[in-house]
């Protein structure tokens, strides 16, 4: 289900429900949907294979944070007696490491693109050679993960941003850089306890969440009738048709 309050605790929560998001899938991630009727969920470890930075802090963010941390804890441990096994420990463990695995493989997210139209880019990106654009809102999602017992979080992604102490590491896997701001992405995030999982299936309604379906724009007729054919299989019932990105405008 759609968690707003834990939207707000982790601080990005979108208030425009009709705000317009899409997801550029191959056909296979499609099928997988309306076969399951679920939306997978990869781990910020998993999406660390394509973007190293993914749900890590920066050099200098680190070397702060791990001060900041070993500070904090060495203060707890002042005045108290008969604990210097507890110093000695303190002395060898990372405590960063610990938060950024724990990050990587408990944290599992759903990538959209925010957009009030096709991009020319995302097309390019993630559904060149015969991908499929699903087109939603932000109120559709949160209305179908109504069926999804674990809470799931909707944030936005913030790019360019410093994480330090007074953040929450949470927000590792809710930031990147300024060079991927061409994405304007928005994640649907859940947390769970850490595990060796890729990913993570979610429920979801798929019939309430996708408003339309568009067709790789270089795609030939056949192509069209055949999706829309696998589709209504499916028992999915919703206009698919040619993207038009390459129409005259």
């Amino acid at each position: 289900m759609y968690d707003e309050i834990q939207s707000r605790e982790f601080g990005g929560a979108i208030e425009d429900d009709a705000v317009q998001i899409w997801r550029y899938v191959d056909l296979p991630t499609l099928l997988q949907m309306l076969q399951t009727r679920t939306l997978f969920f990869p781990s910020v470890a998993t999406l660390a294979a394509t973007d190293p930075w993914e749900g890590r802090w920066y050099p200098e963010e680190l070397r702060v944070v791990r001060n900041g941390l070993k500070e904090s804890m060495e203060k707890q441990l002042d005045g108290d007696a008969g604990i210097e096994e507890d110093r000695n420990r303190l002395e060898k463990t990372d405590v960063t490491a610990t938060i950024q695995e724990a990050i990587g493989k408990g944290v599992y997210v759903s990538c959209w693109h925010k957009n009030s139209d096709e991009s020319a880019a995302m097309w390019s990106i993630y559904g060149a050679n015969h991908g499929i654009a699903l087109k939603s809102r932000v109120g559709l999602l949160k209305a179908a993960l109504a069926v999804e017992e674990r809470p799931v979080a909707i944030l936005r992604v913030q790019y360019g941003s410093s994480l330090g102490m007074k953040e929450p590491p949470i927000l590792l896997a809710l930031r990147k850089r300024n060079s991927f701001s061409h994405e304007r992405e928005l994640r649907a995030l859940v947390v769970t306890d850490p595990s060796n999982d890729v990913g993570i299936p979610i429920k979801v309604n798929i019939e309430t969440l996708i408003e339309k379906m568009y067709v790789w724009p270089l795609a030939p007729s056949w192509m069209v009738d055949v999706i829309n054919t696998e589709v209504r299989l499916h028992g999915l019932d919703k206009a698919i048709e040619k993207s038009p990105l390459y129409d005259p405008a």
